[in-house]
């Protein structure tokens, strides 16, 4: 799959052909994909193992290595055992919120540098040259953008509060909105938001031994 391949799908299920008569250019629908897409990774994220050294006495692993993360599915200390040695880790955040450090739970800390397995999950890619999404999920990703599509399409691009002698009314006037467009939005975004949600919860309780923890108990970890 790649992105011009998946935005013509899309075309298909929106009946827009690519044309001089098309409503969606390629740009709206490739800013549709990508928030599916941004939607879609933080219920199903792009998972990639990287190797990360311990410090010596210490329990805290620094994952600023890692470009982009969005989470820790599971460490492996110590590596090269079969079956491989699973630990329970605590997930330090940065200022900003996002995984900045594991935090090792375990009876030991490593007493030297170390090699630790880590899989972590960010964000899709979608491009002409890489598509990560799996293709069990190409008919859920299609229904995400299809909804942000319609919606956008159907949300006018001027004012569209009442107006009663100068003073704003009280709503919205939906007889400036496509309301044909907005129904299969809605509809569509309803079926998204209800299949991300058991994705979720589906991969909460597969993830191993991930526990958050506040930026502020991070002071002192060793």
């Amino acid at each position: 799959m790649t992105l011009s391949e998946f935005r013509e799908s899309l075309r298909k299920e929106l009946f827009d052909p690519a044309d001089d008569e098309a409503r969606f250019s390629d740009t709206d629908l490739d800013h549709a994909i990508d928030r599916a897409l941004t939607e879609l990774s933080r219920a199903v994220p792009w998972t990639r193992d990287a190797t990360l050294t311990t410090s010596p006495d210490s329990r805290l692993v620094d994952l600023s290595s890692l470009a982009d993360v969005w989470s820790v599915e599971e460490v492996e200390w110590p590596t090269g055992h079969y079956p491989p040695k699973l630990c329970t880790f605590m997930v330090l955040p940065t200022s900003d919120g996002a995984p900045g450090f594991v935090f090792l739970l375990v009876p030991e800390a490593p007493s030297g540098a170390e090699p630790m397995r880590v899989r972590w999950g960010t964000k899709h890619v979608a491009s002409d040259s890489q598509w990560t999404a799996p293709d069990a999920y190409t008919g859920l990703l299609t229904t995400g953008a299809y909804a942000h599509a319609c919606l956008a399409y159907a949300t006018p691009q001027s004012d569209n509060f009442r107006y009663q002698d100068g003073q704003q009314g009280a709503g919205v006037d939906t007889s400036m909105v496509s309301q044909a467009w907005w129904e299969k939005g809605t509809a569509a975004r309803d079926r998204f938001e209800k299949e991300l949600d058991a994705l979720q919860q589906e991969r909460t309780q597969h993830v191993r031994g991930s526990v958050a923890w506040t930026v502020e108990g991070s002071e002192g970890a060793r």
